[in-house]
């Protein structure tokens, strides 16, 4: 071997090992950076768990047996409860139970809302030591049958005279406050309603052709917004054939109706105050 081929040999086992080294030391690097990172996950995670055992939470067992004595008290119909769960998110803080009527082969589901009763935990359980009931839907169930029958004369008032109707009332998230009296026939007036609460009116009304006129939007209008006071009355309006409500009006008295029955023509109206 010359001189010249020695010192190029020499030269490149230097930038090789070279190569080599810094290899080694991005090695490293990376590895402290890869650890670095996780002890900075693992920190921050600790700090949040940390931060939510530590925050004081709402007894969901307690409130649970609040809301069945709340619901039995106020409506004095029995109720079981289907579960309990604290919620933390998309709004303050609370415990929303859900509940079924004993009895009720349907077993349809209603809410009710419990917010903690000031902040106090005086025996550091980490649970909040009172609650507050805010709303319940049950009252629902008994405002809507009450609308109904009193939607159904004005509709009857407008000239409508062969038409099925389902009617529904709703509170802000389908719930009536705590302090909302319990109704009946002698006592229930859909505009005092309208009044003093802000509720809600959804009506679906089914007609034949024939009771179609066009100034029946604005017939119904006439009739509804006189009732209201800052609230919202929406109207869904399907028109059928004959035939074909003459089928869907005896399944309805069968209670065997099929809202996808039959080709309509579907109107929909809402009447708001200014």
């Amino acid at each position: 071997m010359d001189r010249n081929e020695d010192k190029r040999s020499k030269i490149y086992q230097f930038i090789s090992k070279k190569i080599s080294a810094m290899k080694v030391s991005l090695i490293k690097c990376a590895i402290i950076a890869v650890k670095g990172t996780a002890v900075l996950i693992v920190v921050l995670w600790l700090i949040i768990v940390s931060g939510i055992l530590d925050r004081t939470m709402m007894d969901e067992e307690k409130c649970a047996k609040i809301a069945i004595n709340y619901l039995e008290e106020k409506y004095g119909v029995e109720f079981v409860v289907v579960s309990s769960n604290e919620q933390v998110r998309y709004g303050p803080i609370r415990v929303e139970v859900l509940v079924n009527r004993v009895g009720d082969e349907e077993n349809i589901n209603y809410k009710v809302t419990i917010y903690p009763d000031g902040k106090d935990d005086k025996d550091k359980d980490g649970y909040y030591d009172n609650y507050k009931i805010i709303s319940d839907d049950y009252m629902m169930e008994i405002l809507s049958p009450l609308a109904k029958t009193e939607t159904d004369e004005l509709l009857k008032e407008v000239g409508m005279k062969r038409f099925i109707s389902y009617v529904e009332m709703n509170g802000i998230g389908k719930s009536t406050p705590k302090d909302f009296p319990v109704l009946d026939e002698e006592n229930f007036l859909m505009s005092e309603v309208f009044e003093r609460y802000d509720i809600d009116l959804y009506c679906w009304i089914e007609i034949p052709e024939n009771e179609y006129r066009s100034s029946l939007e604005d017939d119904i209008k006439s009739k509804f917004e006189v009732l209201i006071s800052g609230d919202r009355v929406s109207f869904m309006i399907d028109v059928y054939s004959e035939e074909v409500y003459m089928e869907r009006e005896k399944n309805e008295e069968n209670g065997k109706i099929d809202k996808k029955l039959g080709n309509r023509n579907h109107i929909y109206f809402s009447i708001k105050e200014n």
